[in-house]
């Protein structure tokens, strides 16, 4: 079985779980009225951070299972669809479930009978919220609509980050299909540039009908698969002009040009109407450069492959976690403002993060993904 594995992508999927905790913790004591980076002059830094991991995600999810599916079907002249969904669901849904599970009885739960999580009124007023409405929000929950569960209702504590997962899961509804179905390499990458500009022709249809460009807006808004698609032209590109590819790809200068690029779109406040199409094809230059083995400064680290390796649990667990930590930090140690304080959060978020994060891969995770790899792999990915 041929198996596939980029250097440098566990780094990077590292990198944007850590942006969107750092983002949520500072959020965080921003709602509950405590001093954070959002009252300094790194403001939009952070404001737009969780943001921006997300995009790296989307990104980087739509570039490697476009490539693992170029690859399927240029070996086996046909995609597998039933395995690929089945490979799917046995790597995202246990812990999409289970974080859930875990937002509609454990925090409840806690909220409901321990004081010091009642004194966390964000958090709390979620749960006073969920209580009060349910079951729609859990129906949309469990069918996987949790970007929609977001929009039309309070966001659910413990859980609202799994929009995102939605997201990707509805892209893997289309995407497979997509490659599976269009043989001509003209035709598919036509399709990919179509998709990659949905929010431009969004403004072409509200130019002809305001009305029904708000409602396709709201639907992009929610289900924002242009991103990833995005990283499937990165895909489409690396697979079929690898050689050509390369020779640009070998530039240090303009790896250090779009390293700047990606920076600046991180810390400086320019906002137009294509920002969301550039940073995207930013972001998916980078992976190409990162992934290449000849530059020295190529994001090979170990500490941060190991966090990649757990980066879906990191990314699933930490609000729950946060809920935890703020709530004992903020009895415990009555000034909330000093470097105590913070020290003592984000030590024990991201410790604990990390530590639950892993037994979850070992314990839970790994035994989903034995199947997957095991029983319906067609291409291995990974080491």
């Amino acid at each position: 079985m041929k198996r596939i594995y980029f250097n440098g992508l566990t780094e990077i999927r590292a990198i944007a779980a850590l942006f969107v905790l750092f983002h949520h913790i500072e959020l965080y004591k921003f709602r509950d009225g405590l001093p954070s980076l959002y009252d300094t002059r790194l403001n939009h830094f952070i404001s737009h951070l969780g943001e921006n991991g997300v995009t790296i995600f989307f990104v980087l999810s739509g570039f490697l299972i476009t490539y693992l599916l170029l690859t399927e079907k240029g070996l086996k002249q046909a995609i597998n669809i039933k395995s690929f969904y089945l490979r799917r669901i046995l790597r995202i849904w246990p812990l999409y479930y289970l974080i859930v599970l875990l937002s509609f009885t454990v925090i409840p739960l806690l909220a409901n009978n321990i004081t010091a999580f009642q004194n966390e009124t964000h958090y709390y007023n979620k749960v006073l919220q969920l209580q009060e409405s349910p079951y729609a929000t859990l129906i949309l929950f469990l069918l996987f609509l949790p970007n929609f569960a977001l929009v039309l209702k309070p966001a659910v504590a413990g859980a609202a980050q799994s929009w995102s997962v939605g997201v990707e899961e509805q892209f893997y509804i289309v995407w497979p299909h997509v490659i599976n179905r269009i043989n001509s390499k003209v035709i598919l990458i036509i399709c990919f540039v179509l998709i990659c500009l949905l929010p431009q022709w969004t403004k072409a249809v509200s130019f002809i009908s305001p009305n029904l460009g708000t409602k396709v807006n709201f639907v992009i808004e929610i289900i924002p698969i242009h991103i990833m698609a995005i990283g499937g032209i990165g895909a489409f590109c690396l697979y079929y002009y690898k050689e050509a590819l390369g020779k640009l790809l070998k530039s240090t200068p303009l790896f250090v040009l779009n390293t700047l690029l990606f920076i600046s779109f991180l810390f400086v406040d320019i906002e137009f109407s294509a920002r969301e199409f550039f940073f995207g094809c930013v972001i998916i230059a980078e992976i190409l450069f990162v992934i290449q083995t000849h530059f020295q400064l190529n994001l090979r680290q170990k500490q941060l492959e190991k966090i990649g390796e757990i980066s879906y649990g990191v990314y699933m667990y930490h609000p729950l976690m946060m809920y935890i930590c703020f709530s004992i930090w903020n009895t415990v140690v009555p000034i909330q403002n000093g470097l105590l304080y913070n020290v003592c959060i984000y030590t024990s978020i991201v410790f604990s993060t990390l530590v639950i994060s892993k037994c979850s891969f070992k314990f839970f995770e790994s035994k989903f993904i034995a199947v997957k790899n095991n029983k319906f792999s067609v291409i291995e990915s990974g080491k």
